[in-house]
């Protein structure tokens, strides 16, 4: 299913790169949005298994960004965002069992908001969003996704039409409530994004 999203996120934001002006995407922010985003910035975790709580681990990885909405106006945004960390991580082998390295997706997915603070760029605007987090090993056989609640804050600025740059945080909380399992994400991102409108 994880497959899916990404190859799916992967194509539409191929379609909103490379499409060319319609009556849907005219060149102004009001209308139908779709947009994909790429950059780096830090996962910060830590695990909490019933009265045990380990420390806090953070690593550098890629993230990613993706939204598909509608804009009321030239200034405001309602969209669904899905914001995504990948990033590598490495277990210590010992005398029972190898090291392993696997690749582990930390994402947000739910409704987005954008308002610019003006209606043609460059502008500067701010961004957030709230929904479902997750925290998975997509590419490993026999292994479940986490799910919990997630927020997202940011702000960005549009340097050009369609083009920007965008920091901000996004925080998550994934458990297993049969084990008595959950882990406490923050991804500090930096990405460059395309908007198309």
């Amino acid at each position: 299913m994880s497959r899916i999203c990404v190859v799916t996120s992967l194509i539409l934001g191929f379609i909103g790169v490379t499409a060319t002006n319609s009556y849907a995407l005219d060149g102004k922010r009001k209308g139908f949005i779709i947009g994909a985003g790429a950059g780096a910035g830090l996962t910060s975790f830590k695990e909490k298994i019933s009265f045990f709580e380990s420390d806090r681990e953070s690593k550098m990885a890629l993230m990613t960004d993706f939204k598909l909405g509608y804009a009321p106006s030239n200034q405001f945004a309602i969209f669904w965002t899905s914001k995504v960390s990948w990033l590598r991580l490495k277990t210590e082998g010992n005398t029972f069992a190898p090291s392993n390295s696997f690749t582990i997706v930390n994402g947000m997915g739910g409704l987005g908001l954008a308002y610019y603070f003006q209606p043609e760029g460059p502008s500067p605007y701010l961004t957030g969003g709230f929904g479902f987090s997750s925290w998975g090993t997509p590419f490993e056989e026999g292994t479940d996704t986490l799910y919990g609640s997630g927020f997202a804050l940011g702000a960005g600025y549009e340097f050009s039409r369609h083009w920007s740059i965008e920091g901000g945080f996004v925080l998550g909380s994934p458990k297993d409530s049969d084990f008595d399992y959950s882990i406490d994400t923050m991804a500090l991102r930096l990405t460059i994004n395309v908007l198309g409108y």
